[in-house]
């Protein structure tokens, strides 16, 4: 290939990833959710924050691409390969990270999932001589969804998609339930309640080894 046009392919290689880091601090911003004290910290802070994101970036790129240059192409020297395997290596990872930012996205605006609340459910105490009989039926809400509990059964909607979907409800104790659904048995949903007040109760919810807290409030 003459080489105006590997270094014209090379320019476009790197426009891209620096295009890419956009979205990338775009949503990373809107995932941590920084406080308006936070941001208003000063123009520092963010400029260094910003130059120390970039250089994990550019380092693990470079790491891999500098594995990559070892792979044998067309006899090209390995300092020619690194230059090419280096910005493509940065782009798929920041491609990865789009959609692994997008993801944590979707689990807290959709799902409803608070990562900064996150325990281990095994962690988790009920606080003793707590009452929650006055939970055990009626109709609540949370940030996305509306439930309707009465006896055995649970109802959830989600408020966005209108998703709805009828659970078994199995009281272990007098505060913790586990919910499995009608239609996917394997898919259980367990919940510690720790705190009841009169317009609202707090519960940490896990399928696995991690509980998240949730505020669900009465209708």
């Amino acid at each position: 290939m003459p080489k105006n046009r590997f270094q014209l392919k090379l320019k476009t290689i790197w426009i891209i990833v620096v295009a890419l880091l956009i979205p990338n601090f775009v949503l990373q911003d809107l995932l941590l959710n920084p406080s308006d004290d936070q941001r208003n910290f000063g123009a520092f802070i963010w400029m260094l924050y910003s130059a120390t994101v970039m250089i994990i970036f550019f380092g693990i790129g470079a790491g891999v691409g500098a594995l990559f240059a070892f792979i044998p192409y067309k006899k090209r020297t390995y300092a020619k390969k690194f230059e090419r395997a280096f910005p493509l290596s940065t782009g798929v990872i920041l491609i990865f990270l789009l959609f692994v930012f997008g993801y944590g996205l979707y689990m807290r605006d959709v799902m409803g999932f608070d990562f900064k609340s996150m325990k281990k459910y095994d962690d988790v105490v009920i606080p003793p001589n707590l009452d929650c009989t006055d939970i055990k039926n009626g109709a609540f809400e949370s940030e996305n969804i509306t439930i309707t509990r009465e006896g055995d059964r649970q109802i959830q909607v989600n408020k966005e998609t209108s998703v709805r979907i009828e659970y078994e409800v199995d009281w272990k104790s007098d505060c913790e339930y586990f919910l499995t659904p009608i239609d996917d048995p394997t898919y259980v949903l367990k919940v510690k309640v720790v705190g009841v007040q009169a317009d609202h109760y707090e519960c940490l919810v896990s399928t696995d080894k991690y509980a998240h807290r949730y505020i669900v409030r009465r209708l």
